[in-house]
């Protein structure tokens, strides 16, 4: 961000905290960092996770103990996350960031479990499934729960949207898959998180 835009943000974090019960910020990329985990390769791994890896490696051979999945996501820009999970916690209210991007949906923690970031699902537009083979969603999930161990879930083959609902002492997001590209009005239950505003660290992930 730019200075001005920091500034803005510091201030409105301050506002909120003295004025609000919770803080929500409204975000267009991943927010908590995200890193790569080794990942077994064969014959059907997609060339892109080939590059990845190829990446990885080098990476790792040049020092480098986390490498991030992606480096245009706050992810790429370290000292400015860690700036504005600084002031996150000096604001001292309870933080929600709402995420879109990767067209996929998941939450996890930040800031040491300081606040919780929620990610959107696209409704229409491919996440991750368009690119990895479905033989190869079990294995991706257990490889990214393992590098990335902040996460309470991420869903990699559903479209849909995130409903959140704000309350003075709890919010709860709920996920739901809509197939609204194949086949109009079918909806379905995704997970459901609850959220303390007491204490976010004893947040709840519900399965549907």
């Amino acid at each position: 961000m730019s200075r001005a835009q920091t500034f803005w943000l510091k201030n409105n974090l301050r506002r909120a905290a003295s004025q609000t019960r919770w803080s929500i910020i409204g975000n267009q990329i991943p927010f908590q960092p995200t890193y790569t985990s080794p990942f077994k390769l064969t014959k059907d791994t997609p060339k892109i996770v080939h590059r990845l890896m190829g990446l990885v490696g080098l990476a790792k051979r040049a020092g480098v103990k986390q490498v991030p999945l992606r480096l245009d996501e706050w992810s790429g820009f370290p000292v400015a996350q860690a700036a504005l999970v600084a002031q996150i916690k000096k604001a001292q209210n309870p933080t929600l960031v709402l995420t879109g991007d990767t067209h996929n949906g998941w939450a996890t923690f930040f800031g040491d479990k300081l606040g919780i970031e929620l990610g959107a699902p696209g409704v229409s537009s491919p996440g991750t499934e368009a690119y990895i083979p479905k033989s190869l969603w079990g294995v991706l999930n257990k490889t990214f729960a393992r590098a990335n161990p902040s996460f309470f879930f991420r869903d990699v083959n559903h479209r849909g949207f995130m409903m959140v609902e704000i309350e003075p002492d709890r919010a709860t997001a709920n996920w739901v898959w809509a197939d609204a590209t194949k086949r109009r009005g079918r909806f379905q239950k995704g997970p459901k998180l609850s959220m303390p505003r007491a204490d976010l660290a004893k947040s709840k992930l519900t399965e549907s």
